[in-house]
């Protein structure tokens, strides 16, 4: 019984990593964006200000994902929370690609992304 407890847990702890992994590895790669051309008049893909959006929308999203994540919790139970949590992160972050060609489909993916972080 005990070699299953600690399964779980460590199978709770990678997906919890995974899933937290989602959002904050995203910040690290708009950090370090560069232009592909070095030819040219190297043009950042995102201003300064789009850059500040993009980083914030993980916190505005968690602000806002808080209490329903709470109710949502009660209604349907813990573990049922974080799998759905889980798969709709993962639909989430599959969707970041395709957001690369809209600034504003970026900061959907991402406020998603945190609501989702908070359950």
């Amino acid at each position: 019984m005990e070699a299953l407890r600690n399964s779980v847990l460590f199978l709770t702890l990678i997906c919890m990593s995974i899933h937290y992994a989602n959002t904050v590895l995203f910040n690290f790669t708009v950090i370090c964006m560069e232009p592909q051309d070095k030819s040219g008049n190297n043009t950042k893909v995102f201003t300064p200000v789009e850059e500040g959006w993009i980083l914030s929308m993980i916190s505005v999203g968690a602000i806002v994902g808080t209490f329903p994540s709470i109710y949502i919790t009660k209604q349907i139970g813990l573990r049922m929370s974080f799998t759905l949590s889980g798969y709709v992160s993962a639909i989430a972050t599959m969707f970041m690609p395709l957001a690369s060609v809209n600034f504003y489909w970026i900061l959907v993916v991402r406020f998603v992304q945190a609501v989702l972080e908070r359950s």
